[in-house]
């Protein structure tokens, strides 16, 4: 449709010609060469875009190896974009200046291979040598490292075969879950957010934030310009986090759009080392307005996850994924891995088990999160059940043990994948309310005689346990006073009435008292504006009054869960520490580039 504006129409092509150059797509010949998976694997395949022998291709990318002869030489090249590496045939003086780790360019044809591994290979008629690397000190060197070794140089690492892979694993499951949410499934369409990460509260109140500073002080013109000691000490005035979720955030948006998601990284400064946690991490996280059912939340969970598997396995990397292995394990171990092998916890120094991605063994994984049957769910009262039981007959059975009122330890977890989801995903729900964050819904769950909320946590089989948790939210505004009321996340303003501890922020302060100008004035404080707090209750220096506020205005039942991306991940490339599913991993005492 022409564009129509001053009542003329003005089309693209003029609108091109006033813009003083014409608008060209083509690139220039320098820039056009083959991706090495459009002649091999199962990308080629699917797009039938299988290369015609004889064909004049250019390939660009970096040496995986090369083997140099008297009469030939013979490189592998990979560019990333599929775990098959190419080989290329070239001359002796072709390969002389080659090293593995160089990046190249090589021009040839795409000919039949007379030897085994591939169909096809290239024949080299003029190869450019874009970068070199020191095949002396190039630490990727053709044998097998270790993943604990390779986390050590994250820059590099992306180059190998496998870790590429990952990386675009992670890129497709994010298109998919994009796909997914924009279709909306009777609950959308969702809009994709983009919310602060820099956050003035702790979302869970759990205090594992980092504190963000300024690397200098500010300077002296600017502080002295804040009137406030308070003001003086920090760049936002108050003391500003990392955020740990964006939860809080995305309700917001929620309240405006109706349903939002979003896919970002959280931060914990939690001093756990183990395979299940990262310092940074990716959280997708998913927000509806006007819900009022946690089985439809839950509901909305299990159809994404599933639909996510069943379409990554129609697609290249899914069948690449679930193809790789290592050729020469083969030999070390015939026939089928067990399912429960890759859930093993300690550090794989020895043989890479948590490599060996076996197709069947992946394909169990996968199968065993698109069952015809749906995924259990099960009380928490149920589970300490349940647990308590198996204490009773074994009682070696836990390290831990179990009591209601507690929160679940992953030996519990497994227990309840494992026994209650028989072997499949298990959805736990309405949790105390103590062992819960503030913003939770309460529940009709009341076993023990103490109060419970609407909520679950999906624990995964293969030793990865929780992977998302969810809850239907406190919508009304009394309630949500009442809740912060008893967690301390409000702070009086009477000097005679000691402050309780903040769990809105690690560095939350209260307001200062207000001073008595005669006495002729009332000593009483005059009541507050704000509803449901007590008379020497306020929010004004609340850093999360604003969230308070979203039940003051027009509020209204909803709520949303949050995805750990990489357990996800990792639990589909059946990898068992998520550092190796990111490419730069933070964690305690570790942040290698």
């Amino acid at each position: 449709m022409p564009w129509q504006t001053h009542g003329r129409h003005l089309t693209l092509s003029a609108c091109r010609l006033k813009l003083g150059r014409p608008f060209h797509t083509d690139f220039g010949a320098a820039s056009v060469h083959t991706k090495c998976c459009q002649l091999l694997g199962p990308h080629a395949i699917l797009s039938n875009a299988t290369t015609p022998s004889k064909t004049d291709v250019t390939v660009k990318g970096l040496v995986q190896s090369v083997r140099k002869q008297k009469k030939w030489a013979f490189a592998h090249i990979s560019d990333g974009s599929t775990v098959t590496p190419l080989q290329a045939i070239l001359t002796p003086q072709q390969a002389k200046d080659l090293t593995t780790g160089a990046a190249v360019e090589i021009i040839g044809k795409w000919e039949p291979s007379p030897g085994q591994g591939q169909e096809n290979e290239l024949k080299a008629t003029e190869v450019k040598l874009l970068g070199a690397a020191d095949s002396k000190t190039y630490p990727l060197q053709k044998k097998y490292h270790t993943p604990s070794f390779l986390r050590t140089i994250p820059h590099l690492r992306l180059r190998t075969p496998f870790d590429s892979l990952i990386t675009r694993l992670r890129s497709e499951c994010s298109f998919l879950v994009s796909q997914y949410l924009r279709n909306g499934h009777g609950l959308g369409p969702f809009s994709q957010i983009q919310p602060p990460l820099l956050t003035s509260s702790d979302c869970e109140g759990a205090g594992e934030v980092f504190t963000v500073n300024p690397r200098d002080a500010l300077p002296q013109s600017v502080m002295d310009a804040d009137k406030t000691e308070k003001a003086r000490q920090y760049f936002f005035r108050e003391p500003a986090y990392l955020t740990v979720s964006t939860q809080l955030h995305l309700e917001a948006y929620a309240a405006s759009l109706g349903s939002v998601w979003t896919l970002t990284p959280s931060f914990r400064a939690e001093a756990s080392d183990t395979p299940r946690h990262l310092s940074e991490f990716w959280m997708l996280e998913v927000e509806v307005q006007h819900l009022d059912s946690l089985p439809a939340l839950m509901d909305l969970t299990e159809n994404m996850i599933r639909t996510i598997v069943r379409d990554l396995r129609q697609t290249a990397i899914g069948q690449e994924i679930l193809a790789y292995k290592r050729p020469f394990l083969e030999k070390v171990i015939p026939g089928p891995l067990n399912p429960e092998f890759l859930s093993v916890e300690e550090e794989d120094e020895d043989p890479p088990l948590d490599r060996l991605l076996l197709r069947r063994d992946l394909e169990f994984r996968w199968d065993t999160l698109d069952r015809p049957e749906a995924w259990h769910r099960i009380t928490y009262s149920d589970a300490i059940s349940e647990l308590l039981s198996a204490a009773r007959v074994n009682p070696d059975e836990f390290d831990y043990e179990p009591e209601w009122g507690s929160g679940l330890q992953l030996e519990h977890e497994n227990f309840l994948v494992a026994g209650v989801g028989h072997g499949g995903p298990v959805f736990v729900t309405d949790y105390p309310k103590k062992i819960k964050p503030f913003y939770m819904l309460p529940s009709n769950d009341s076993a023990k005689g103490a109060e419970t909320v609407s909520n679950f946590d999906l624990l995964f089989p293969g030793g990865m346990a929780e992977v998302v948790g969810g809850s239907l939210r406190e919508h009304r505004l009394e309630k949500i006073v009442e809740n912060m009321r008893a967690a301390g996340m409000i702070q009086s303003h009477d000097p005679t009435i000691p402050k309780t501890p903040s769990s809105a922020g690690p560095a939350s302060d209260s307001s200062s008292p207000n001073k008595q100008s005669n006495h002729s004035q009332s000593t009483e404080e005059p009541p507050s504006p704000y509803p449901y707090l007590l008379p020497h209750e306020t929010l004004e220096n609340n850093p999360l009054k604003w969230y308070v506020d979203l039940r003051r205005y027009g509020s209204a039942p909803h709520g949303g869960f949050g995805l750990g991306f990489e357990r996800l991940i990792a639990y589909l490339a059946g990898i068992r520490n998520v550092r190796d599913v990111v490419g730069f991993p933070r964690a305690f005492r570790k942040i290698d580039a």
